[in-house]
């Protein structure tokens, strides 16, 4: 897995990790990188088609954004109200 560390404009920091998986390496698996105390636990991924010329930061960003959204969803979940 090749890890990099991107930084988002607003200031936060996120580590990914991309890694090529399918028949002939057809698709590409981001993964949300948390480091534990010895090493990088992947918190969540998304599998992308590779393409021609594949945009690794384009990809991150993505898999960034649905992370995010998904955080925010569970968040929700965490704090409604169930009793109607």
């Amino acid at each position: 897995m090749i890890k990099k560390e991107i930084t988002l404009k607003d200031g936060r920091k996120y580590t990914v990790g991309f890694k090529e998986v399918g028949d002939n390496f057809k698709c590409i698996e981001c993964h949300i990188l948390k480091r534990t105390l010895l090493f990088h636990n992947s918190v969540y991924f998304k599998l992308h088609g590779k393409g021609l010329f594949p945009n690794y930061q384009e990809i991150a960003l993505w898999t960034i954004l649905d992370y995010e959204k998904e955080c925010e969803q569970r968040k929700g979940l965490l704090v409604a109200d169930w009793t109607s």
